[in-house]
Formats: C-alpha cells, structure tokens, sequence
C-alpha cells in the first residue's frame, strides 16, 4: 500500500547549521591575480584609448574615465575579498553541501547517489598556488553542477576519490 505521509517543515535538520570548511587562503590571492590581470587588460585599453583619442585631460572625460577605473579596480578587490570570506562547503555521509555567492547566496546541497562524474580542473594561476577546484557533474548537462575552487591538489584528489567511491557504492 502506497504512503505518503506529510511531515511538518519545522521539524526537519537545518542545513544551514552545518559548519561549513573555508577554501584554502591561497584562493582569494587566485582570485586577486586574476582580477589585476583583467584590470591590467583594460588598463592597457584604457591607455590606448587616451593615446588615439586624445583626451584632454581638463575635461571631464579626461578625468573621470580614470576615476571610474580606480573605483572599480577598487570595487573589484573589495568583492574578491568578501567572495573569498563565503565559500564554504562540507562533506557528509551522503552529500556534499557548497555555499557561495555575495549579493546572490546559494547553498547546494548535492547527494551522491546523483552523481554521475568527478573531475578536478587547475587554470595556471590556481596551479602555480597548488590549488584546484573540484567539478561534480549530475545527469543531463554539460558543465558540473557543482565546482568546488580553492582546494589544496591533496584535498581535491581526496574528495575526488571519495567521491567516486561513494558513487559507485549506491549503484
């Protein structure tokens, strides 16, 4: 005989009382270096820009495209901080949870008996600080449901392997 019975919300575990693990310091100096090579980019744009269009530098062009810059350099060193500060994540015994986000927060919540693949990715930035970040995909899509930065290369291979394993565990 089919049941379904209804269960009252209130009752339930929070997830959010999980403690979450921070990612490796080294991330925010990741995500620092490339936010100064992007800047550096339109630095470089912003400079060719001036020399071809020849901005007098009294009007208010002149001065205030640089000030924009400046302000959003600033801005951007300022997020990268704080998106540093709200990843966490933890592994438990039939799911990982992530949480990140600044302005958007998400908290996922991923069981692994809907995991189809585990792979670990490193840009050269991450790599030259011997970090990675984990990609966790489920069915039906092609990039991961879930990417983990800033883990040691260790840490990652772990979670990889644990991963898999429990993956294959609930088959």
């Amino acid at each position: 005989m089919f049941e379904n019975a209804e269960l009252d919300p209130t009752s339930l575990p929070a997830v959010e009382a999980v403690d979450l693990r921070p990612i490796d310091r080294n991330y925010f100096r990741v995500d620092l270096y490339a936010t100064l090579i992007l800047f550096a980019v339109l630095g470089v744009g912003l400079g060719v820009l001036y020399y071809f269009a020849d901005f007098d530098l009294t009007s208010i062009w002149g001065w205030l495209l640089p000030v924009l810059y400046l302000v959003l350099l600033t801005f951007a060193i300022l997020l990268a901080r704080k998106r540093y500060r709200m990843i966490g994540f933890a592994l438990r015994e039939r799911d990982i949870v992530f949480r990140s986000g600044i302005f958007w927060r998400t908290l996922t919540v991923l069981p692994f008996n809907r995991v189809q693949h585990v792979e670990i990715g490193e840009g050269p930035i991450e790599r030259s600080f011997g970090l990675s970040t984990l990609n966790i995909f489920t069915a039906g899509g092609e990039s991961s449901d879930l990417s983990i930065p800033g883990l040691p290369k260790a840490t990652a291979t772990r979670l990889k392997d644990f991963i898999a394993e429990k993956t294959a565990a609930d088959v």
